[in-house]
């Protein structure tokens, strides 16, 4: 085929494959490097979708790890606050454990403090009870001594528990 570039329109595009005369094995090595071309090409467009698809789901178990870390946290706090829930149990039932007679004297000099006065503490140390509290004024301390005079604090089993009325104490004042 002649081509007048002065004379003659430009040739389409087909046209211009369809004149080239090449020899046949240069054809075919062409047709495999098109296809091999189109099978790497279809190959990269399949791997782009699927790490699009990846980083999405990615993006979806961050955020479900975000959201489980919180919960976790959560759980142990509340798994703290039933540690200490615990322990102060454990201590209560070995106050009760320890005898009921025991219990009920320091329930009595619980319930024997007037309004203006509480305890802060009760230890039992081998020879008595060290009971520790806190009142409003000097008349406060006055009334909570008055009202010990009618309670015994005094172990159970004791051989004088009927007898016994010494009663060692310590008075603190301070302004607070």
């Amino acid at each position: 085929m002649n081509f007048d570039y002065l004379r003659d329109e430009a040739p389409e595009a087909i046209e211009r494959v369809l004149i080239l005369r090449a020899h046949p094995e240069a054809r075919a090595m062409a047709s495999v490097l098109t296809i091999a071309m189109l099978v790497l090409l279809s190959a990269w467009v399949i791997g782009d979708i699927r790490v699009r698809e990846e980083r999405s789901s990615l993006a979806q178990a961050r955020t479900y790890l975000a959201h489980s870390s919180i919960d976790a946290d959560k759980v142990l706090a509340r798994a703290r606050h039933l540690r200490a829930w615990l322990s102060l149990d454990r201590r209560i039932r070995a106050i009760r454990i320890s005898g009921a007679a025991t219990a009920r004297s320091i329930a009595a000099a619980a319930n024997t403090l007037p309004l203006d006065a509480w305890l802060t503490s009760i230890r039992y140390d081998g020879t008595g009870y060290s009971v520790m509290g806190r009142a409003v004024g000097l008349g406060g301390v006055a009334d909570a001594l008055h009202a010990y005079r009618s309670i015994r604090l005094i172990a159970a089993g004791s051989p004088d528990a009927r007898t016994t009325r010494v009663v060692d104490f310590e008075a603190y004042v301070s302004d607070r």
